[in-house]
């Protein structure tokens, strides 16, 4: 059998079920093939609670990406209950703009379009603003951003909580006193064995599923708010193709993505405050406020292999040879001494000693960047320049090599880099928690 867009005629989501603590999605392709995915929550999963049914609708649909790229027919047909106009357009997005990577990596036409069958209805009923009550649950992947996030609001007693058991995220609340509770997710069997064999794969919207997960969370466990970690960095385009287009490997953790999220959330009477806490800032203003919590160092870890299903293909640590264990290293030099990331790498990623990699690094220089969780250049070229400026680090082989490609160190530019940006949905009472780390 092959997998083309043109091999089968819908996507089809299914209705899903819930048993006790089991949420149960369901998806399907023509040809007999179909998916079913659970999830375990850490409470049974009540339908009656306000909101929940809408919140799980709007999961269902967008984790179906992860089924739908086996083979990303032209059309999606939605069987459960209709989604709200706001829904749709949520939808719409990531199924594009989120998968656009890869359809780019599988050789498919960029835009994605795709066409979503669903009559969607009015909103339930118009919301009104309500201020931050301040329940939160902070979902959580172990990394740098979710980790200074827990640090500076840990006086507000947040929950931490991670898709998969992550025991960098137990440590950190084991460390920090804080609450945490796991939710599982057990992807459908057989889309491993479809993706050995002819069947599509690549980059899906990862982060907007969390997202949903972590709402459905919080109606489940008495939680009004969930504070993502996403910085403003995340909003910008990770390649330019030549017909305009733009593919950004982190879309779902855009800003446009948390306005289509909350207008989604409020359209079907979701009353869960969904933000990002970091949204203001950029990668190198979060690495400069990370860098004043020396503690935190050996608690978290930002190297995707060290995330990866497949415990084989998986790091221990810090892998030192992806995009991003080389982007999080260079921008938290500046503010860090080589001791201290030795320490917390294993290695002085800049020194040819430890393995420097010239290409590598120069790599995050380029207009169109890895696809991988990292900054935008001129936050890269900023780093690489106040590095140039610090007695401890300019005499290594890596940043003498890097200076060669970059112009000098521009102050105007570094301030205009850590000042915050008015682009975000931050409640004043969190803004007021995080803003004094980044002063």
């Amino acid at each position: 059998m092959t997998y083309t867009r043109d091999s089968f005629a819908a996507f089809r989501v299914l209705p899903w079920t819930v048993d006790g603590e089991t949420l149960t999605l369901r998806y399907s392709l023509d040809h007999g093939i179909e998916f079913v995915e659970t999830l375990g929550f850490p409470t049974a999963v009540d339908i009656t609670r306000p909101g929940v049914l809408a919140a799980i609708d709007l999961l269902a649909a967008v984790a179906g990406v992860s089924y739908f790229k086996v083979a990303s027919p032209h059309r999606i047909a939605l069987e459960g209950e209709p989604l709200t106009n706001d829904g749709l357009q949520l939808l719409h997005r990531l199924y594009d703009d989120g998968l656009r990577e890869y359809a780019y990596r599988n050789e498919l036409p960029v835009p994605f379009e795709t066409t979503i069958e669903n009559a969607g209805r009015p909103p339930t009923l118009p919301m009104r603003p309500k201020p931050f009550r301040g329940s939160i649950l902070l979902p959580m992947g172990g990394g740098r951003d979710s980790g200074l996030v827990a640090s500076l609001i840990r006086h507000r007693d947040p929950t931490l909580m991670s898709v998969g058991e992550n025991s960098y995220v137990a440590h950190l609340a084991f460390e920090l006193q804080l609450r945490y509770f796991v939710v599982t997710r057990s992807i459908s069997p057989n889309i491993a064995e479809l993706n050995k064999g002819e069947a599509m794969n690549g980059h899906v919207p990862v982060t907007a599923i969390n997202s949903l997960v972590a709402i459905v969370a919080a109606l489940l466990t008495d939680h009004d708010t969930v504070a993502m970690a996403n910085e403003s960095s995340a909003s910008s385009p990770t390649i330019t193709l030549r017909n305009g287009c733009t593919i950004n490997h982190q879309y779902s953790k855009s800003f446009e993505v948390e306005l289509l999220m909350n207008a989604a959330l409020k359209a079907s009477k979701i009353a869960v405050d969904y933000f990002s806490a970091v949204r203001p800032y950029g990668e190198l203003a979060i690495a400069k406020a990370f860098a004043t919590k020396p503690e935190l160092f050996p608690l978290i870890m930002s190297c995707n292999r060290a995330f990866v299903r497949d415990p084989a293909q998986r790091s221990n640590g810090w892998c030192g040879r992806c995009a991003k264990c080389r982007f999080v290293f260079l921008t938290l030099a500046p503010f860090t001494t080589p001791k201290q990331l030795k320490a917390m790498f294993g290695r002085d990623l800049l020194n040819s000693a430890d393995g420097w990699d010239a290409a590598g690094f120069a790599a995050l220089l380029l207009d169109d960047r890895p696809f991988d969780c990292v900054g935008e250049v001129a936050e890269v070229r900023l780093a690489i320049g106040l590095l140039a400026a610090s007695p401890e680090w300019s005499n290594h082989p890596g940043v003498q090599s890097l200076m060669k490609l970059v112009p000098p160190l521009d102050k105007v530019k570094l301030a205009d880099s850590l000042a915050p940006k008015p682009e975000h949905n931050v409640p004043a009472a969190i803004l007021a928690d995080i803003t004094p780390a980044f002063t």
